[in-house]
């Protein structure tokens, strides 16, 4: 998955990374990031949260009834609702989808075929897990941030952009002990997906931190990411655990 086509959501709990599907809605993609860009979702309700269901939002007013104001055309796919998707609210009018959209708690192929999906869950589900439940809520949480990763054509703020391959325990936690500028990107690649603990010591830090999940003995996804993110610098996590460069 290319960093261009990710999007932070930061909750009180943590990050939830949802990794963008423009090939099933490139329409719904476009005005997402246009919205996070603008601002437009950050601290948005989810006004509405069922147990076993959904987590909803992306209404401004936190009624349910508002939106952004642009209406999208569906564009319907074959993907599946199944624990992590990410859909498209609408009313019963097909083509009403707006600005709000929900994260499935669970397995909701009853919705297949009906509403776009537009993206996947990739890290931070437990955080999600954790939205106060209700219709509305009684103490509804919120997206303090909603805003794309850091692409190639960013960068220039960063002293330096750095790839960690593997050792994703590591990252937060041992930055500065490898060297690694407090006001460097660092993209860490790994097989599992980034601990929690570690975004959070990495929080406290001027620089920008994402992950990516993949085969890291695949030197082709490797070759991919350097290319994609513009990388100067390459740890192998076990040497940045050691806090030593390889």
């Amino acid at each position: 998955m290319s960093l261009e086509n990710q999007l932070y959501l930061q909750l009180k709990h943590g990050r939830v990374v949802i990794d963008l599907l423009p090939e099933l809605a490139p329409n719904h993609i476009e005005r997402i990031k246009q919205l996070s860009r603008e601002g437009f979702y950050d601290n948005l309700i989810f006004h509405r949260v069922v147990e076993g269901f959904v987590a909803q939002t992306g209404d401004p007013t936190g009624t349910g009834f508002s939106g952004s104001g642009q209406f999208l055309d569906a564009e319907i796919s074959s993907e599946a609702f199944v624990r992590g998707t990410v859909g498209m609210a609408r009313s019963q009018n097909p083509h009403s989808g707006d600005s709000q959209f929900f994260i499935c708690f669970d397995d909701a192929q009853f919705l297949n075929n009906q509403y776009t999906v537009w993206g996947k869950v990739s890290s931070g589900m437990e955080f999600v897990d954790n939205i106060e439940r209700g219709e509305p809520p009684a103490n509804p949480d919120k997206m303090i941030k909603v805003q794309e990763l850091p692409t190639s054509n960013k960068i220039g703020r960063y002293q330096m952009t750095t790839l960690v391959i593997g050792g994703s325990g590591f990252v937060g936690l041992n930055l500065v002990e490898a060297g690694l500028r407090r006001s460097d990107r660092i993209i860490a690649f790994d097989k599992i997906p980034l601990p929690s603990e570690a975004e959070r010591a990495f929080s406290s830090l001027p620089g920008e931190l994402s992950s990516v999940q993949g085969d890291i003995t695949n030197l082709d996804n490797v070759l991919r990411i350097i290319k994609d993110n513009n990388i100067e610098r390459i740890f192998h996590g076990a040497a940045v655990t050691a806090g030593h460069k390889r």
